[in-house]
């Protein structure tokens, strides 16, 4: 009786409230087509999640410690299931920096959509790496490739800085155009990671474009994003539904590893994220379906922390804010959208009834 009642106390001292959505390590999951059970959290819902056998309760979280699972030392996706990514045949790929094709190199050989790039990842060096950008989509078979860079990296931090919200409504009116002359049916975009605000406004932006199509057309275009920094800032990948992943062969994986040591500017952020993660690693792609307008309720993002530092450091002269810098621009482009579909049917309405 004893002994029972010490067995107890001590399993009553270790217990945990168990997080009832499965997880599993990536294995067996097949080849490209892999449809999951998953979610992935916005980066204002994530910055409680760090890589650990344990993570601290975020939005979504029970107050309790609760173990999940690890691969080569990161989080590990899980998947349940298996559903083939739908079929379509005219896609685009609008991202916010060259050699961010390189995280959905599997996606992008499989689908060859059209691409469009931001910036030209110029950086501080002012050395564009378009070159090798084209150089990686050939490789993958992309359709077409819309390569014009409209910022250099200064150039769209300058804009921010200076509120010059008209150049980011353009861009969005520009793809939006694009979307409704060529029949794209779906489009893949950065995702919003609060790492980079490039990253998030590009994918504002492609949503904007999304929106405007919705609006002026009555076409849903399925949106889908992608993280680019989950590994680097040491973050848990959280999936549900509106997730699919493409699980790559071992020869598209070697590929994907291949054009990756080949993007020469690029080469120790790649040997970095190997030795951290693993090839394995990055077998599996997760594209996420956006359902909305990026959240305006977001803690401060790391890329404010870092500009923080920086400007201790001597390295930067302002901090980009997101309540200050990027905010604004993100309900512009909401308002625009709003007033240029709303202007096109007020148009339309008094052309039928001349």
């Amino acid at each position: 009786m004893k002994q029972r009642r010490k067995n107890e106390k001590a399993n009553k001292q270790t217990a945990v409230v168990k997080d009832t959505r499965p997880r599993c390590p990536l294995k067996n999951l097949g080849q490209i087509g892999e449809r999951p059970t998953c979610r992935l959290y916005s980066y204002s819902e994530r910055w409680s999640c760090r890589k650990s056998t344990t993570f601290r309760a975020g939005p979504y979280e029970p107050q309790t410690q609760t173990k999940i699972w690890e691969l080569s030392g990161l989080i590990g996706l899980k998947v349940t299931g298996g559903r083939a990514f739908p079929s379509f045949a005219r896609s685009a790929l609008i991202i916010g920096h060259p050699g961010h094709e390189l995280r959905v190199y599997g996606w992008l050989a499989s689908a060859h959509p059209q691409v469009f790039v931001l910036t030209d990842g110029s950086g501080t060096s002012g050395m564009g790496r378009l070159a090798s950008t084209l150089q990686v989509l050939a490789r993958a078979g992309a359709s077409s490739v819309e390569a014009s860079a409209v910022f250099s990296d200064a150039g769209i931090y300058q804009a921010i800085l200076n509120s010059e919200y008209t150049r980011f409504t353009a861009i969005a009116d520009d793809l939006a155009d694009r979307f409704v002359r060529d029949q794209i049916e779906l489009v893949a975009s950065d995702a919003n990671e609060g790492f980079n605000p490039t990253h998030d406004l590009c994918r504002e932006i492609t949503y904007a474009a999304v929106e405007k199509v919705r609006l002026l057309t009555g076409r849903i275009i399925p949106h889908y994003e992608f993280c680019l920094t989950e590994w680097e800032q040491e973050l848990l990948l959280a999936h549900d539904d509106r997730c699919v992943h493409t699980t790559l062969s071992d020869t598209i994986l070697a590929e994907k590893i291949d054009a990756s040591r080949a993007y020469r500017e690029l080469l120790d952020e790649v040997e970095q994220a190997l030795a951290v993660g693993g090839p394995e690693y990055f077998r599996v792609e997760c594209l996420k379906r956006v359902e909305g307008w990026a959240s305006i309720d977001a803690c401060k993002p790391l890329y404010e922390r870092w500009g923080e530092q920086r400007v201790v450091e001597g390295k930067y002269k302002f901090v980009l804010r997101f309540r200050e810098h990027i905010l604004p621009i993100f309900l512009a482009l909401r308002a625009h959208v709003e007033v240029t579909t709303a202007d096109s049917t007020q148009m339309e309405s008094l052309s039928c009834s001349a």
